[in-house]
């Protein structure tokens, strides 16, 4: 495996556009054209994260056999700060509740361990998402 760099020059679905992943979850699947005439296939949860004209970083996987090697774990290029949303934000300057940070936390952990292997760049979203879903569903009580 490899880290490579390049720009974004085409997205399309790739064939078959959609599959099932280890963890049972649909994903896409994305022919991805760079700059430098490469293309690689890209895998994801919803639309391909970054638009034509990106520079991304990403390992490259697959032998020189396959015409089209597999990409993953896609970064911007150069690397660019990572930011918390709203909800996490909060908690640094200690705004939240006690059990709201416990909740937090569960949800960080439980984003972890299905998220952080193959799609660390879904870790925080999905965290803050799940975390604000269980917030509305209980104050509906």
């Amino acid at each position: 495996m490899e880290r490579r760099n390049a720009t974004v020059k085409f997205i399309e679905p790739a064939i078959p556009p959609t599959y099932v992943g280890r963890e049972g979850q649909t994903l896409n699947s994305w022919l991805v054209g760079m700059n430098d005439g490469t293309q690689y296939k890209f895998s994801s949860i919803g639309n391909f994260k970054y638009p034509i004209g990106s520079q991304i970083e990403f390992d490259v996987r697959g032998s020189d056999n396959h015409p089209i090697k597999t990409a993953s774990k896609v970064t911007s290029y150069p690397p660019t700060p990572k930011t918390y949303g709203s909800t996490i934000s909060k908690f640094q300057g200690n705004g939240g509740s006690k059990d709201d940070f416990i909740l937090l936390q569960v949800c960080f952990k439980e984003c972890m361990q299905t998220y952080g292997k193959e799609y660390e760049h879904l870790v925080l979203q999905k965290t803050e998402e799940y975390f604000d879903g269980i917030k509305e569903i209980y104050s509906r009580k």
